[in-house]
């Protein structure tokens, strides 16, 4: 037997002529491999550097280059293996160790795949490959309100549905302003009130609500998805006896309706739709509020400040129609109720302040001592308006109702 390059090679006279050469071939790459090995004994460092390198890019999420680095730690730790020297006078510790690294070496390389790949789980392989993320459209903040214990009070809040914090919003209120009008909110929010230039002019008797800006409600910042909270109301003494007062009217309205409804049920068909009398004193309270609010502004558009509902508008619909219908039908039962002063509410102008009176369709209702106001001139003529002068006291009233 020869032996080649420290292998032994098989007897000619035993094997075939290509198994020798075969042989051969195998020996030399053999040798070839311990060279490689034999110069590799530093491979346990570039094992360990490229596995802590692999577990940092997983946690960047470049997956590609994770599992590179992990086959080549798992490639580096079984060619130390093979080129350690060992230890010397203890061959058996060291064959164990060879055998040992190199089996950590070979687990390595199926176990860091699927390792990776879970860790990758539906994301692509490189934050490179990853397509941009279509950018959602930012959406208008939303604001909402709800009436408080009475007409002289009211609760909203302004909440941002996006991912980024929005600045400078505003919350614009319709209609008049009442003397002595408060606002609170969180510290920290820094809520301030800006009335408008020229305040809107109510009807004296009967219309309030003119469709101008009153006054608005400006929030410098609202964070992401975050609600910020405020509160109006008036500490007006006449405004807080007109709200009692109108609380009183109010609950006379409810018996009359309620009778009226019954009626137009009883003798004109069952199935006469008339309003909820729940939900239509819901939308009657919200009518009656003094800060009226119109809309929400901000940066990325505006939109209507949710107050009356849909139900309570087709309510309110529904009850102007039947009373419009039936009223003169059933006239009796809108008679001989008694009758009560009409409250009268005092609001800001530019420059000093003015009144007017509140008469629901309802109810038999009287308007007290009026005072003259400024006189008006248009060219020669000159228009004089008399404005309803709040009374010191009310009948038909009922609990007092506090500030907030």
């Amino acid at each position: 037997m020869i032996v080649w390059g420290g292998v032994a090679e098989p007897t000619p006279d035993r094997y075939p002529r290509i198994v020798m050469r075969c042989w051969r071939k195998a020996s030399e790459l053999l040798q070839k491999a311990l060279s490689f090995c034999c110069r590799f004994r530093r491979g346990l460092w570039i094992a360990a550097i490229c596995f802590g390198m692999a577990v940092t890019a997983t946690q960047v999420r470049e997956y590609a280059i994770a599992t590179t680095l992990f086959l080549v730690a798992a490639v580096a730790l079984i060619g130390f293996s093979c080129g350690w020297p060992g230890i010397q006078r203890h061959p058996m510790v060291t064959l164990v160790s060879r055998i040992f690294l190199a089996a950590v070496g070979v687990a390595l390389i199926p176990v860091s795949v699927a390792w990776v790949h879970k860790q990758k789980g539906d994301e692509p392989w490189s934050v490179f490959f990853k397509p941009p993320s279509p950018r959602l459209p930012n959406e208008p903040v939303t604001a909402s309100c709800q009436v408080g214990l009475s007409a002289c009070q009211l609760s909203c809040s302004a909440e941002n549905p996006n991912a980024t914090a929005v600045r400078d919003v505003a919350v614009a209120f319709n209609g008049v302003l009442p003397t002595n009008t408060r606002i609170s909110g969180p510290p920290d929010a820094r809520i301030t009130l800006e009335k408008s230039d020229t305040l809107p002019v109510p009807d004296p008797n009967r219309e309030r609500w003119t469709g101008e800006k009153a006054f608005t409600v400006r929030i410098p910042l609202v964070p992401q998805g975050m609600k910020i909270p405020f509160s109006l109301w008036t500490d007006d003494k006449n405004n807080q006896r007109a709200c009692q007062q109108l609380l009183g009217i109010n609950h006379r309205r409810h018996d009359i309706l309620k009778h009226f409804f019954e009626r137009v049920r009883q003798e004109v068909s069952p199935r006469q739709s008339v309003p909820d009398l729940k939900v239509l004193f819901s939308a009657i309270a919200k009518n009656d509020e003094l800060f009226q609010p119109d809309t929400v502004m901000s940066e990325f558009g505006r939109r209507p400040v949710a107050f009356k509902s849909d139900t309570e508008l087709r309510a309110l619909n529904l009850y102007g129609g039947t009373l419009k219908s039936f009223k003169a039908r059933f006239i009796d039962v809108f008679q001989n109720r008694g009758e009560c002063m009409a409250p009268v509410f005092t609001v800001e102008q530019t420059p000093g302040a003015t009144t007017f009176a509140s008469f629901p369709p309802d109810l038999q209702t009287y308007l007290g001592p009026a005072f003259k106001g400024p006189e008006v001139r248009s060219g020669q003529e000159i228009t004089v308006e008399f404005r309803p002068a709040p009374p010191p006291a009310y009948d038909c009233a009922v609990t007092t109702v506090d500030n907030p």
